[in-house]
């Protein structure tokens, strides 16, 4: 799986990137505080997740999944290091949700990260693109067979999410263009759909695609006088407008 964690030394200032990794985690977590997850293995953890970030090629996720008996001592956990995009956290912890997997602790810093072609971290904060470096922490009693299904199920929720980020503008340029379609429609509308009808469907429309509803994908439909209500328009879609019906 390409997606998989990459074995890679690149032999960068390790303690510099760590102190940096440090102070992104804990902008939002008082360090030291004895009743904190993270707190507890914090040195352990940032190990981990630097050398899970150390080599990523841009437009792909690497990932790992940590069990209570591993060496590494971060208990049951997941790190996760990918370019920031909307929807992760949201998708992550769904995934575990319908895993019925507790989340004891949630940390998302978004790092700028430098990277040199191959991929591999040349440094943190300074420049570069935008990063999500994501540890969730589970909760301590979880079986050994919900964290094989997160192993199963989590890189296929991160490649979802990328592909639905990827088809956003082609799914927003579509929703305001059937939008003023539907506005058109609503200044010589005649039938039994009234132009007021037209008009908020034409404004629910606008609404979504101002970034309040993802819209995966689209279908669109024609009234015909068939035995069938409606069947799909000639060249109609079930997806994104770049992307073939096979795609999804």
């Amino acid at each position: 799986m390409t997606d998989r964690v990459r074995q890679q030394g690149t032999g960068l200032d390790e303690a510099t990137l760590l102190t940096r990794l440090r102070e992104a985690f804990f902008t939002h977590i008082d360090e030291g505080d004895s009743d904190d997850v993270i707190n507890g293995r914090s040195d352990r953890v940032l190990l981990a997740h630097l050398a899970l970030g150390r080599q990523r090629t841009p437009g792909t996720a690497v990932w790992r999944v940590y069990r209570p008996s591993g060496s590494e001592g971060l208990g049951a956990a997941v790190q996760i290091v990918t370019d920031d995009m909307s929807l992760l956290v949201e998708s992550v912890t769904a995934m575990l949700n319908r895993q019925g997997v507790g989340i004891s602790q949630f940390a998302h810093p978004i790092l700028t990260v430098e990277r040199d072609n191959a991929g591999n971290l040349i440094s943190l904060g300074d420049s570069g693109i935008q990063e999500s470096w994501m540890h969730v922490q589970l909760d301590s009693e979880v079986e050994d067979s919900d964290l094989d299904a997160i192993e199963a199920h989590l890189g296929k929720v991160l490649a979802d999410v990328r592909q639905v980020v990827g088809d956003t503008p082609d799914m927003k340029a579509l929703q305001l263009r059937v939008a003023d379609e539907l506005e058109s429609a609503a200044e010589t509308a005649s039938g039994r759909i009234t132009p007021e009808e037209f008009s908020d469907t034409a404004r629910l429309l606008r609404w979504m695609a101002d970034g309040n509803y993802a819209v995966l994908g689209y279908r669109r439909f024609e009234a015909r006088r068939t035995a069938h209500a409606r069947s799909p328009a000639a060249g109609s879609a079930c997806c994104a407008p770049t992307r073939s019906p096979k795609a999804r």
